[in-house]
């Protein structure tokens, strides 16, 4: 069951009139129109975040190097990798 709670906020005039205006003009009571704006607010606000962090991980794999060797089987070749490297560092 969803609960609802009861507020209220103070508009000046104009802020007033102009979501009458729209309630009116939309047929919707003024309190659906300032939950439709809340709801649009926070809509974004969730969107940019989405996007922040498709940005951070983003640049978390390219600072990790993910990708650029060009193999496709590290995760189960890891170890060989691994030491053909350091084997190469001991035969020097």
């Amino acid at each position: 069951m969803i609960t609802a709670h009861r507020t209220q906020i103070y508009l000046d005039d104009f802020r007033y009139n102009e979501l009458k205006k729209k309630a009116q003009k939309e047929g919707k009571s003024l309190a659906q129109v300032v939950r439709e704006a809340i709801d649009s607010v926070v809509k974004n606000r969730e969107v940019k975040d989405l996007k922040k962090k498709e940005k951070d991980r983003a640049e978390f794999l390219k600072l990790a190097g993910i990708g650029e060797s060009g193999l496709t089987d590290i995760s189960t070749r890891h170890d060989e990798y691994l030491a053909k490297d350091e084997i190469k560092k001991w035969k020097k």
